[in-house]
């Protein structure tokens, strides 16, 4: 888990950062097949960057290329931003 290395970092810039934990139990290639349906509607879309270049190349090549990190990640954030959004 990242979290204790992050809270270190923030503690060493003596800045507060709220970090919270998540235990990903599903699995993984379900969940990022999930964004299809975001994709599909227009509700994710990327400027051109390297970054964000990386990030498609990976999506192109999921499941069967050598990494899945950022796709992995933006599910967790949708995820994520979904259930803030369910709560107001």
């Amino acid at each position: 888990m990242l979290i204790p290395a992050f809270a270190d970092e923030t503690r060493r810039l003596k800045r507060a950062v709220p970090l919270e934990g998540v235990r990903q139990t599903g699995n993984k290639v379900v969940r990022i097949r999930r964004l299809g349906g975001c994709f599909g509607r227009s509700q994710i879309r990327f400027r051109n960057s390297v970054p964000n270049r990386r990030l498609v190349d990976q999506f192109r090549d999921f499941p069967l290329g050598a990494f899945d990190d950022d796709p992995n990640a933006l599910e967790l954030v949708t995820r994520r931003l979904e259930h803030l959004y369910a709560l107001r």
